[in-house]
């Protein structure tokens, strides 16, 4: 490669070049993708067994070793991606998935520094400067190459198998969000790659990994309200990021704001739910709450069992909640259920400026009037989007839609959703009919017209 006065930059030792905006990518073996939507497919594609590529500068200055077999760049960083190859082609060339990379990659700056390797799923949440890294699980294909009388199948599709999957959450320095033991934090060294080694001992298999698990999460931990939940399915924690405190285990976990959170315990001779602080639990669990509403100026409804078909509806506060008050005395399963999905148990926030805070709910006349007096509770006639699940239980499954979790506020910064339907497009049309118009409802007989 030539500069524009003539002078050598780059000497014909590589089988090829590829010139970006700010690199070279050069090697021997593999071949270029030629898909022109770079920002979210390899620059690789096909079959790279035995490819060798780098990275050097537009000066001709080597920063990354060529030992690679593929470069991605994403989120202002570059993926070198090594030991792997691109999923096979299904059914008239498609699988839909031939641009995913079955190998790992480690992580680079434009400076050809080397951060952190060994994953094969990256982003970077920008609004909060967090960088996501997931480790292990595999693609698997869905179907043998030959059927049952011995044909050979050309149609077979790829699901990603999360088995001993992990992600590592850390900020821009590589310290992670969750916390050592004592309360101290970990940093990650640069160029350290990880390592998962598959050992079958006794008949049973072990995965060894060379990153320490405490510092990973099985649940993909996601900002919100300055909080993660990590852990996994059997025991979670909750992680305030400013100051990394840390909560005790528990069996399931919920956030409030950044200082309380929703817990769930079973001990002897109890189940429950309660809330608690970083200090310490407020609302205990072995009072056998099955449901708690999310406190709105520390008022929260919750919900016991009377017996196998009845509960009760009882009021209490988090700043004394030993002080319990009746709000529904008995109501069968199916009328509470009714009042969740309607939002009638929902305490709602007094959005008017007064020096005494109001007590507000939808619907006055589902709760005893006895409790309506002594608390001077006021009904609040405002919609209910029927999405925002206000309360927390392990034991009621009651939705409200498609958005139960109440995660509009949630942000992982992640881009990486697969759209099917809009690569299914771009793979049928080749670019000949633009992009994906609104609303199509997957009929391409017009393509024959």
């Amino acid at each position: 490669m030539l500069d524009s006065e003539g002078r050598e930059k780059v000497p014909t030792v590589y089988d090829h070049l590829m010139i970006e905006d700010r690199l070279i990518y050069c090697g021997y073996g593999g071949y270029e993708n030629d898909s022109l939507d770079n920002s979210s497919h390899n620059f690789f594609s096909g079959d790279i067994d035995g490819a060798s590529w780098g990275v050097i500068t537009k000066e001709g200055v080597p920063i990354i070793d060529p030992v690679y077999d593929c470069f991605l760049e994403k989120d202002g960083y570059i993926l070198a991606g090594r030991d792997g190859g691109f999923l096979g082609e299904g059914q008239h060339g498609f699988s839909y998935r031939e641009s995913e990379y079955g190998g790992v990659y480690d992580l680079y700056d434009y400076e050809g520094t080397m951060l952190l390797g060994g994953f094969n799923k990256f982003f970077k949440d920008k609004k909060h400067g967090l960088l996501y890294f997931h480790f292990g699980g595999n693609w698997e294909q869905e179907c043998e190459d030959y059927d049952e009388w011995g044909n050979a199948i050309y149609y077979y599709r790829y699901h990603f198998n999360e088995g001993n999957g992990r992600w590592l959450v850390t900020d821009k320095n590589l310290t992670s969000i969750i916390p050592k033991e004592k309360g101290n934090t970990f940093t990650f060294r640069k160029g350290a790659k990880c390592t998962i080694t598959r050992k079958e001992e006794d008949g049973k298999i072990t995965n060894y990994w060379s990153f320490p698990l405490e510092q990973l999460s099985v649940i993909k931990p996601v900002y919100y309200k300055g909080m993660f939940i990590v852990g996994d399915d059997k025991q979670q924690r909750i992680v305030r990021y400013k100051d990394r405190a840390c909560s005790s285990p528990y069996p399931k976990v919920g956030i409030i704001n950044q200082d309380l959170f929703f817990i769930y315990e079973k001990g002897d001779g109890y189940a429950g739910i309660g809330i608690s602080s970083f200090e310490g639990k407020i609302v205990l669990c072995e009072e056998k709450y099955l449901l708690l509403t999310k406190p709105i100026s520390g008022n929260v409804f919750a919900i016991k069992s009377i017996d196998e078909n009845y509960y009760t509806v009882v009021f209490l506060n988090t700043e004394e909640p030993s002080q319990i008050t009746t709000a529904i005395e008995r109501i069968d399963y199916w009328d509470l259920a009714g009042l969740l999905r309607e939002g009638k148990l929902q305490i709602l926030a007094d959005k008017e400026p007064s020096e005494v805070l109001r007590f507000l709910v939808r619907d006055t006349s589902v709760f005893d009037d006895s409790f309506i007096s002594s608390h001077g509770v006021e009904q609040l006639e405002v919609p209910f989007d029927n999405k925002t699940q206000y309360w927390f239980s392990v034991h009621f499954d009651i939705g409200l839609g498609e958005d139960d979790d109440d995660n509009d506020d949630y942000y992982d910064g992640g881009s990486d959703d697969w759209d099917y339907r809009k690569d299914t497009w771009d793979a049928m049309t080749d670019g000949m009919y633009g992009d994906m118009p609104d609303g199509f409802d997957g009929d391409y007989s017009f393509m024959g017209r």
